[in-house]
């Protein structure tokens, strides 16, 4: 018979912070804990704090100072229009 351990999530992300601890490579623990890529990588993410520097960061690039007065060029005749 097959020992299989089913685990909930924080169980999993446990054990996947206990073997990031003692230096195992990713593959072995995405077999050990039956869990993603992905998944490892958020939870090291959150581990070592680059999840809140990279909510600090803006997600998108600010506008071109030409671009930028075009649009308000444009916002304004808009709004003599109307």
């Amino acid at each position: 018979m097959l020992d299989v351990m089913v685990l909930n999530e924080k169980e999993k992300e446990t054990l996947v912070i206990d073997l990031l601890k003692k230096g195992h490579k990713t593959r072995e623990f995405a077999k050990m804990a039956n869990v993603s890529n992905t998944t490892i990588k958020k939870i090291r993410q959150k581990t070592t704090n680059n999840a809140i520097e990279e909510k600090n960061e803006p997600k998108y690039k600010p506008l071109s100072i030409p671009f930028k007065y075009f649009h308000e060029e444009i916002n304004k005749f808009q709004n003599k229009r109307y």
